[in-house]
């Protein structure tokens, strides 16, 4: 009995200390071994892109000069121009941003523009120099007339860091207009367009790296500045009934307010804000001299200029389809009239007959072909083509293969059929180039234009291409061009590949291929000796060149193997001309610019025939003519030092 109560008080008090536990394990927590660590001051923040663009006076110190915002005035404003007339002006572009970019600044007409631009000389001077003095404007810093420079997608680009602190980075540009002094009665009374406009753009550049590197931005594009096209019409309104203007140009007819006491301005606005390969949006605006809206007594003729030989020509007025009989379209001129009593925005849609493409795209000229594509892309050629303005015309810093796709080219203009510049590489590749218009007093034909800036060195390739001319085949201008020439025939009535000397260096290869002159020479690599000039270098291979002269060279690397060389003229020896072939009737001439300059650079030639007249067959009778060699320099056929007058396979004459 004792012990059935005692066990009775133990599992009890076994129970209540179990509960006890219980309710004090609900009111307390385990102990873990724990450590932490926080990153504070974390930033997403974006940066900054934004660039100024200021002026002064070019013939001022950059370093003391004032300076004026451009963007509140013009730059050159001037009414009075006159042959010999010359105005200089810095302009400054800083990188006022936090972020790295890269610029160009463009140069572009706001309106027709006439001939005046021909006679008005453009010079560039990077790095800023004050200008004291006219002589400083040479053919060195002058980068075209004004005309040409229009015609350019950019006057100059750069790329600028971001700002670091106080510490802004910036670049400094002169640029001089001249009128030429040789301007006649004719260049009267004429106008760039009613103004034109220097435009800077922007965009990021690949300074700045996110976790794989520098290249997030690397297709990083310029903003569009819309073309805008101002026209100012002026007139004496008596206040008491309106005015009917009308802008000769356009053939917009404007009304000035009753009520007018002063003469007003009038400003007519066309500006471009969308387009694709088969529409353009136009936004229109008429106003009056201070911003309002100008009354109009009927409905205005608007006049724009959309392209020749489109079809199925359409336009909207704010979203709806406009009748038939409000706008005609003239094919044969590219004008559109637009009939209308208010403005703004016209959409016009069209066809065109399709002449080249970019993958599924197709373009009514190549030219379009080629602005649109992106670098790398190939253009395909899908039918003859003959234009009397420049047919392949790249002057910017990408690269693009033009597929003639066995098609026919026929220039009938009379300058450049082909033109290379600012760092343009362009392939072309099976087909047929004709220009037999070519003006002959010029330099012209397919034409490469590269300079001491690696940047702007531009690169052709040719393959299996014919080219017909009646002046220059292939001409390079400039340093640092490589032209290439694989399987190609030319036919040519000056020089068929001219580099021209006053820069270098520049590099020619030649493979496979037949070039044939009729008046100049085959191949003429003309170069100087001065101090720092580099060589230019050129490589012939199994191919034949034919010529007055075939191939002349000045201070040139050059290596020519397996291939047949033909002067088809009497040889008479080397004449002293420094500026130009000097030889006649040679099948290599290493030439130089007088009897004081010497032959520099190392010749090769192996395995090669030359030939004199007419002939390729047979035993070489062809002359080789080398000027005195300067140490250090030499020139050798098949292993064997030619110097001084030499002949090879044909007889012995004596120096001209």
């Amino acid at each position: 009995m004792t012990n059935s109560k005692n066990t009775k008080r133990a599992l009890l008090a076994s129970v209540l200390s179990v509960v006890l536990c219980a309710a004090m394990l609900v009111g307390s927590t385990f102990a873990w071994f724990t450590d932490s660590v926080t990153s504070a001051g974390n930033i997403i923040k974006s940066g900054t892109l934004d660039v100024t663009m200021k002026w002064a006076k070019g013939t001022e110190d950059p370093a003391s000069a004032t300076w004026k915002d451009a963007s509140e005035g013009a730059i050159f404003d001037y009414d009075l121009w006159e042959p010999g007339y010359t105005e200089v002006r810095h302009v400054r572009i800083s990188n006022v941003g936090s972020l790295a970019l890269k610029y160009e600044v463009r140069i572009a007409a706001t309106g027709e523009v006439s001939e005046l631009a021909d006679v008005i000389d453009v010079y560039y001077i990077k790095n800023g120099n004050q200008i004291t003095d006219r002589t400083q404007l040479n053919d060195s810093n002058k980068i075209g007339t004004l005309t040409e420079v229009l015609a350019k997608p950019y006057a100059a680009k750069g790329n600028l860091l971001g700002k670091k602190g106080e510490k802004v980075h910036y670049d400094i540009a002169t640029i001089a207009l001249k009128m030429q002094e040789s301007a006649g009665n004719e260049y009267q009374d004429l106008s760039i367009g009613s103004e034109f406009a220097i435009q800077l753009v922007a965009t990021q550049d690949t300074v700045e790296e996110d976790s794989f590197g520098k290249d997030y931005d690397v297709n990083a594009v310029y903003p569009e500045v819309p073309n805008q096209i101002n026209t100012e019409i002026m007139g004496t309104v008596n206040g008491e009934s309106a005015t009917v203007l009308e802008d000769k140009e356009s053939g917009v007819t404007a009304t000035i307010p009753a009520g007018a006491t002063t003469e007003t301005t009038v400003k007519l606005s066309v500006t471009t804000t969308a387009t694709t390969a088969d529409s353009v949006t136009y936004d229109i605006s008429l106003t009056n001299g201070e911003g309002g809206n100008v009354t109009l007594t009927h409905p205005v003729k608007i006049k724009l200029n959309i392209g020749k030989n489109l079809k199925n020509v359409a336009v909207k007025h704010n979203g709806e389809p406009m009748e038939a009989s409000e706008f005609q379209y003239d094919a044969s001129s590219g004008v559109l009239t637009i009939e209308t009593s208010s403005f703004s925005p016209f959409e016009v849609t069209f066809e065109q007959d399709v002449v080249a493409s970019v993958g599924s795209i197709g373009y009514s000229s190549i030219n379009a072909a080629i602005t649109a594509a992106k670098d790398g892309d190939t253009i395909l050629v899908t039918e003859n083509v003959t234009a009397n303005s420049t047919m392949l015309n790249l002057v910017q810093d990408k690269a693009v293969t033009v597929n003639l796709n066995g098609n026919v080219l026929t220039y009938t203009g009379p300058d450049r059929s082909v033109q290379l510049a600012y760092g343009a590489e362009m392939t072309i590749l099976d087909g047929t180039i004709n220009m037999l218009s070519l003006n002959p007093e010029d330099c012209a034909g397919i034409f490469v234009f590269g300079d001491a800036n690696l940047g702007n060195a531009c690169k052709l390739t040719m393959r299996n291409v014919t080219v017909n001319s009646n002046n220059l085949g292939v001409f390079s201008q400039g340093a640092n061009n490589e032209i290439t020439l694989d399987g190609c025939e030319i036919n040519s009535a000056y020089f068929g590949v001219y580099q021209n000397g006053s820069n270098s260096p520049s590099t020619f290869n030649i493979t496979n291929s037949i070039i044939k002159d009729t008046a100049g020479a085959g191949i003429y690599i003309s170069n100087s000796s001065a101090d720092g000039r580099e060589k230019q270098t050129l490589n012939i291979t199994n191919s034949t060149v034919i010529g007055p002269t075939a191939v002349e060279i000045k201070h040139t690397n050059a290596k020519i193997t397996g291939s047949t060389l033909i002067g088809t003229a009497t040889p008479t020896g080397s004449g002293t001309n420094n500026n130009g072939s000097c030889t006649t009737g040679y099948a290599l001439a290493v030439t130089t610019n007088g009897t004081e300059d010497y032959v520099t650079g190392i010749v090769t030639v192996l395995d090669c025939k030359f030939y004199n007249g007419e002939t390729s067959e047979g035993v070489p009778n062809g002359y080789c003519f080398v000027y005195t060699v300067a140490d250090g320099s030499s020139v050798t056929i098949n292993g064997e030092a030619v110097s001084d007058y030499n002949t090879y396979g044909g007889e012995t004459g004596s120096a001209g």
